[in-house]
């Protein structure tokens, strides 16, 4: 909850909650989330706001959910209270079974009642624990607060109703803008989205290549410019995150994806895409970074390969500070050579269920708790000192011993004196 409380009030509201659910999806070991809204006057029913790790097609009949229904975000907003539905029977999912999972709902608190639901989609037979439980409300409630403005579109003119305008308002609504790249001409045409996107007015830019690489910042050039030269070479998708100097100065990160054009003898011609703005986002993930950055407990995260994709500088400490340690395999750091720790982390990732351990350090010799939380794209260590509380109870334990040996020696010896006196 910490780090949740760390993203910033500027984060756009959709990507802040996705934060919020995967974190709660991450804490149950589910397969994903949702959250729902309520709709406004006219739209009766819940509207799902955002998901996280389940594809378009398991999401589309969870679009809108009725609220006089027995879905588990209709009853969590009906009854005000948290719901749990078994894996067995199980929901039907997106036209499929929903075996071997169970579904957990608590409902988004609100002044006059709830003003929606938070969902996961465990996968284990059983109910979370109290402490999961705890975690979702806890949650739930960092997610209402942030609903401090109408989220729901308004109801579509009959113009916008008209065939072809629905999916040029999604684009626009989310600044998506498309490109194309003809290598013949070295031209670039954008569409006004795309305009948009990287900063120009109508009519400002002049469709060269040369002037569309010149946003690109110089320290993310190279990673352009290869990421391009690889998909000409292997006739593939491209696609990239770089940051961009627009015409007025300001610096932000855009998203552009592609694929290559070839012409009929199979030679590369041009490429065309969609590039959209990832600033907000960045800003999202560069708070949450600075929150685990300078916390208190060790906190790093591994990709499926076991190799660190991030580490904050407690854990730094743990590991062996000034050592390089993104890209390292977790496996080759000493401070992590614990009996039982691989096959745990095996299991936890098998299992998408968090677990822990305590362990001692080989590198600094102090115990520390270590817990372990699936992700989608890996597993999160966190680190908490436990060293002195080990010590501690260690101390008690050994007074606790030497006062059952003195009790034990003093019986020995009143039973030796009693046997001396009664021999006489």
């Amino acid at each position: 909850m910490a780090i949740l409380r760390a993203i910033d009030d500027d984060v756009a509201v959709t990507e802040a909650l996705r934060l919020a659910l995967e974190h709660a999806v991450a804490e149950l070991g589910g397969v994903g989330g949702l959250i729902h809204v309520g709709g406004p006057e006219g739209l009766r029913g819940l509207h799902l706001l955002v998901s996280s790790g389940l594809p378009p097609a398991l999401t589309e009949p969870w679009e809108r959910v009725p609220d006089t229904g027995d879905l588990p975000p209709a009853r969590a907003v009906r009854e005000g209270t948290r719901c749990w539905l078994p894996a067995d029977p199980a929901p039907d999912v997106g036209g499929r079974p929903g075996a071997d999972r169970g579904v957990a709902t608590v409902p988004l608190p609100g002044p006059d009642g709830p003003l929606g639901a938070l969902t996961v989609l465990t996968a284990v037979h059983h109910a979370p624990r109290p402490t999961q439980w705890t975690l979702l409300h806890a949650v739930a409630a960092w997610v209402a607060g942030r609903l401090d403005r109408p989220l729901l579109p308004k109801e579509p003119t009959p113009r916008e109703r008209q065939p072809g305008s629905l999916q040029r308002q999604a684009l626009e609504a989310v600044h998506v803008g498309s490109w194309e790249w003809t290598m013949a001409t070295d031209a670039v045409d954008l569409d006004e989205a795309g305009l948009a996107v990287l900063g120009f007015e109508p009519g400002e830019f002049d469709g060269r290549a040369e002037t569309w690489l010149g946003l690109v910042h110089p320290d993310d050039r190279p990673l352009v410019a290869a990421e391009v030269d690889k998909a000409l070479r292997e006739r593939t998708s491209y696609g990239t995150e770089y940051r961009v100097r627009r015409p007025d100065g300001t610096i932000g990160w855009v998203q552009a994806r592609g694929r290559v054009k070839l012409a009929d003898t199979g030679q590369p011609v041009g490429m065309v895409g969609t590039v959209w703005d990832t600033t907000e986002s960045r800003s999202a993930r560069d708070a949450i970074s600075r929150a685990l950055r300078h916390m208190s407990d060790g906190f790093l995260t591994l990709d499926h390969q076991w190799r660190i994709t991030f580490l904050n500088e407690e854990a730094e400490r743990v590991l062996g500070a000034g050592q390089e340690l993104i890209g390292r395999l977790m496996w080759d750091l000493t401070a992590l050579r614990v009996p039982g720790l691989r096959a745990l982390c095996e299991e936890a990732v098998a299992r998408s269920t968090p677990s822990g351990l305590d362990l001692l350090a080989p590198g600094t010799g102090r115990w520390s708790h270590l817990r372990l939380v699936p992700l989608p794209d890996g597993l999160a260590f966190f680190f908490t000192d436990i060293h002195e509380r080990r010590v501690r109870e260690a101390e008690r334990e050994a007074a606790a011993r030497a006062q059952a040996d003195r009790a034990a020696r003093i019986g020995e010896l009143t039973a030796a004196l009693a046997k001396a006196i009664s021999s006489q």
